[in-house]
């Protein structure tokens, strides 16, 4: 590309040069054509022809400006793409580097846990769910750097072919793994769950619920009512957040759903004083447990749809705006002024019609940034509102340049009639 910068000074010059030689010629030619007319007798005074013929010249120089802006644009965008090229790389590359060292250590740490039998001691077993509730908080701890990495490998495959189906393959290795480790924790905890509550009474069940449950009544208000910010940085951490919160709440339904069991067992044979009590305390847990169920998930629902809203209306602007600014460019172009006015009319009229076809896309844009700026539960929309009106004021400013040329159209076609 440099190169081809280098070379701009001589196209100016051969461009000058050129010129300025058609410039002498034409003068020479007025001032032979007049000395013919004026001094010499009558049987000279005749035309002539230009050899090289002036067009031709003009053709020339013409040609030699295309070509090298045709050669700069090209060089200028090829270019641009390895820079992107780069770029994808090293993201890619900086995600491999974090994750696949350590999904494959995860996915070693789960494997050995597996083959290990389910003990029949309480404190065994409270050892063994301790570490299954660390494997799994390392997998959610993780989830952000696989959603990159996923991220950054699919946009590297999508810009390189070369190395499409070996990025897609260590993508779906990473995704397998991640998703079958999870599978296999929560079938591993709920083993874990039926068995400790089996080594304990239902009394001391109750209780251990109730404990928990206080806990875990904090969590969900924490979780629940955490300001949003309609920046997806920002939901990516809550939707965390919400995620240790609900897979907490999910790893304690067997233990409820069990104690429930035993409980109904053991009051159809207990003193009715008793298992008015039992059953009264057994309503207070159900009651406490499907509410905080009920609330967080509830909550992750609505993260995830605000997250994708965002993720869509990031991908629409940007979409619409690799159209919106080239398009800009070509409307205040030197070379649309160039042309004639009957090619300008035609360029014009075709240029409305893109404006038109795209109309709609803008519009959707704007109803689907309402949805997210109007929703009551969002504090932070800052970044929306300065998104969709930098869209905005491009689309104003391109409406009224093409305002602008129409009317400097019908300008020039009425002072030509």
């Amino acid at each position: 590309m440099e190169e081809v910068s280098d070379h701009k000074g001589d196209l100016k010059f051969i461009q000058r040069s050129g010129h300025k030689f058609l410039d002498n010629a034409r003068n020479y030619r007025e001032a032979l054509t007049d000395f013919r007319t004026s001094t010499l007798p009558a049987e000279y005074n005749r035309t002539f022809a230009e050899a090289p013929d002036s067009n031709v010249i003009r053709d020339e120089l013409a040609d030699a400006y295309d070509r090298y802006t045709k050669l700069r644009n090209g060089s200028r965008n090829y270019y641009k793409h390895l820079k992107e090229l780069t770029d994808k790389h090293t993201k890619y590359g900086n995600s491999c580097a974090v994750v696949l060292p350590w999904v494959n250590e995860a996915y070693a740490k789960l494997t050995k846990e597996l083959q290990e039998p389910v003990a029949a001691e309480p404190d065994n077993v409270r050892s063994q769910m301790e570490r299954v509730k660390k494997l799994h908080d390392d997998i959610v701890l993780h989830t952000k750097d696989v959603g990159k990495f996923k991220e950054h490998g699919k946009d590297l495959a999508e810009l390189q072919d070369t190395i499409k189906d070996d990025v897609l393959s260590t993508i779906r290795d990473v995704s397998e793994k991640c998703t079958f480790m999870e599978s296999q924790l929560a079938e591993r905890n709920n083993h874990l769950q039926s068995a400790l509550t089996q080594s304990y009474s239902v009394q001391e069940g109750i209780d251990g619920l109730l404990r928990w449950l206080d806990v875990a009544e904090k969590n969900t208000n924490r979780v629940v009512n955490t300001p949003i910010a309609a920046k997806k940085e920002v939901l990516l951490e809550l939707m965390q957040d919400q995620k240790y919160v609900m897979t907490d709440i999910d790893s304690h339904k067997p233990t409820v759903d069990t104690l429930n069991e035993t409980a109904s067992k053991l009051m159809k044979t207990s003193d009715p004083t008793l298992a008015r009590n039992i059953q009264a305390k057994l309503d207070g847990v159900n009651a406490r447990f499907n509410k905080i169920s009920n609330s967080t998930r509830n909550h992750g629902d609505y993260l995830h749809k605000m997250f994708a809203k965002l993720s869509q209306l990031e991908d629409d602007v940007e979409a619409f705006e690799d159209w919106l600014l080239p398009f800009i460019e070509k409307v205040t172009s030197k070379e649309l002024g160039r042309v004639d006015i009957l090619e300008m009319g035609t360029k014009l009229l075709e240029m409305q019609r893109d404006i038109d076809v795209h109309r709609n896309q803008y519009q959707d844009i704007k109803v689907l940034g309402s949805e997210v700026t109007r929703d009551p539960k969002v504090s932070d929309k800052v970044r929306v509102v300065d998104t969709l009106a930098n869209l905005n004021k491009n689309w104003e400013s391109l409406e009224g340049l093409m305002q602008k040329r129409l009317v400097q159209s019908l300008f020039v076609q009425s002072h030509q009639n």
